[in-house]
């Protein structure tokens, strides 16, 4: 059973007789009804009976009827779909990043693509752990991720939308904020709040630790960046955070930067996509928002 005999059948039964459905459907008479016997030979029933008013329904051709009608209209529903694709007039366009990372990085990205794309829904997944992001990407489960790595990812393609740094922080009227520069030992003299020992800065920071000597006082060890700062805005400890977390906070003066000698500590933010695929309209649309956003889009 094939979508062009099911077409000429109902035509058939719209028409109400052989000659009117060859019309419509700008076919001959002998191929309509070469398609219809077909259709009748592998349902093994006859679908369409001559009458004194033209081709009538039987039993099998009435059950069949609504049946057809709903495979052809999701017919057209199908390719009107891919129409609007192509024409960026609908779709969807799936993104995957580390929720400490994304929510710092891409809301300026989104919005950017959001004005450009209105009708191109994008839909954004946070996994538990960072380390699953890659493999998603790879197994075509998102059109884009967002990770913080220096590694090489193999099979992905990858562009580097900025470099972020770790800062230190103090609440305003912190005792930090009334002394000279500090080092690191010093900084660490006070209870401390610091992201996940997952992360690959955490992990360069324990490194740093433990080659200058230094055993911190770590108050707060959270996965959750809004919680820690809140712990810092309220004088509880010092912070010792990526950058682009705490910008905003410096900026409006909630948060006081430290500088640190010594403390050089920094990621890579990077997207990665596959680029042995044809990407959708939508996911070129986005690459497209990525490279020209400022101080994005370098590999």
């Amino acid at each position: 059973m094939e979508l062009n005999q099911l077409e000429v059948f109902v035509t058939v039964a719209r028409e109400g007789s052989v000659s009117g459905a060859a019309l419509r459907l700008h076919k001959t008479q002998p191929a309509v009804s070469m398609a219809l016997k077909r259709l009748e030979e592998a349902l093994g029933e006859p679908l369409l009976v001559r009458s004194g008013h033209g081709m009538a329904l039987t039993h099998a051709g009435r059950s069949l009827l609504d049946y057809a009608e709903s495979m052809l209209r999701l017919r057209v529903e199908a390719f009107e779909t891919l129409k609007g694709l192509r024409g960026m007039g609908q779709g969807t366009l799936t993104l995957v990043g580390d929720e400490g990372l994304v929510d710092f990085v891409l809301p300026d990205l989104i919005h950017r693509f959001h004005l450009a794309q209105p009708r191109i829904a994008v839909q954004l997944h946070t996994p538990g752990h960072p380390d699953r992001i890659v493999g998603e990407v790879l197994r075509h489960d998102y059109d884009f991720g967002f990770i913080a790595t220096d590694a090489v990812v193999q099979g992905l393609e990858t562009l580097t939308l900025r470099t972020d740094a770790l800062m230190a922080v103090v609440s305003p009227d912190h005792p930090l904020t009334r002394l000279a520069p500090k080092d690191l030992a010093a900084l660490c003299a006070f209870p401390l709040a610091l992201h996940s020992p997952r992360t690959p800065m955490r992990h360069k920071l324990e490194a740093l630790f433990s080659h200058l000597g230094i055993e911190p006082r770590v108050a707060f060890d959270l996965s959750s960046i809004p919680a820690l700062k809140t712990f810092i805005v309220e004088g509880s400890a010092v912070g010792l955070l990526p950058e682009l977390a705490v910008a905003a906070e410096v900026q409006a003066g909630t948060l006081k930067r430290i500088p640190v000698p010594g403390l050089r500590i920094t990621r890579p933010i990077r997207m990665i996509y596959r680029g042995d695929v044809l990407l959708s309209n939508a996911a070129k649309a986005f690459l497209g928002v990525v490279r020209e956003a400022p101080g994005k889009g370098k590999k």
